[in-house]
């Protein structure tokens, strides 16, 4: 048995040749559940993915772990911290004038989703020459998801519409 090296060129044909590994383990899983999670409610379709998702990712020692932290940080810090840092002012800024908002459930959980979900989805859709959905479509789907997260949320709290 050989070094890596024997089998790759340098560090980034290794890390390409996991993360491959990865999306395709995560896709093989996916397809696997999907039979199940188009049968439950959203909610539970949901739970029933991101439970897969946890038992792939502790194997083998958590080895798909260290890669999905490995892809997390594929953006580098220095530049992503002004973006959080922005966003969180503006989420401040607009629930200092939409005073009616501060009052749903799980604000700070679902802001975080939201925001840092939209930003993956901007940089995936941005990051491809041809991408699967335009920047308008993703625009538009950002903003209806957020709509009827809070629709939803007062629904369930009991909150007039504002």
């Amino acid at each position: 048995m050989g070094t890596l090296y024997e089998y790759f060129s340098n560090k980034e044909e290794i890390l390409d040749a996991m993360y491959a590994r990865f999306s395709d383990d995560v896709v093989v899983m996916l397809k696997e559940v999907t039979p199940e999670v188009i049968r439950k409610k959203p909610d539970e379709g949901i739970l029933h993915i991101l439970q897969h998702l946890r038992e792939l990712l502790s194997r083998n020692n958590k080895r798909y772990l260290h890669c999905a932290a490995l892809l997390s940080q594929h953006l580098p810090q220095q530049h992503v911290a002004p973006l959080r840092q922005v966003l969180g002012t503006l989420s401040m800024q607009y629930l200092s004038r939409n005073p009616e908002y501060i009052h749903l459930p799980n604000l700070p959980v679902m802001n975080y989703i939201m925001t840092h979900g939209g930003i993956a989805a901007l940089v995936h859709q941005l990051s491809h020459d041809d991408p699967m959905v335009s920047f308008d479509e993703l625009s538009q789907g950002l903003a209806t998801m957020a709509r009827h997260m809070i629709e939803g949320s007062r629904r369930d709290a009991g909150l007039d519409s504002p």
